[in-house]
């Protein structure tokens, strides 16, 4: 179960970079200390406001796909109200029997 999230993880290019400036903080040590310290700390929160900015347009992407679909459901069922009452009938058939089974 693990395993297949780590492979998620690794397999998205952002969070391996991400992964790896925090990395090269936890691992930095020596006389530059703070200039390394700042310029990994730089990097991680570039990477992390990029992977930030993706996920939330995706996120827009994906509702934008969902109320276009939803038009085309809503115009199809305008165009042809007939054909949505029969498939709306079918599957309240089909879901009656399925459930009057399950209760005998």
């Amino acid at each position: 179960m693990f395993n297949q999230n780590n492979k998620d993880i690794n397999n998205n290019p952002d969070i391996s970079a991400l992964a790896t400036s925090l990395e090269k903080l936890l691992k930095s040590h020596g006389g530059d200390i703070k200039d390394e310290i700042i310029n990994v700390k730089n990097q991680a929160e570039e990477v992390l406001k990029k992977t930030k900015d993706k996920f939330n347009n995706s996120g827009n992407h994906i509702s934008k796909l969902v109320k276009d679909t939803f038009n085309q459901i809503d115009d199809y069922i305008h165009l042809k109200p007939w054909y949505s009452i029969g498939i709306s009938v079918m599957i309240g058939t089909v879901l009656g029997f399925m459930f009057l089974s399950r209760r005998q």
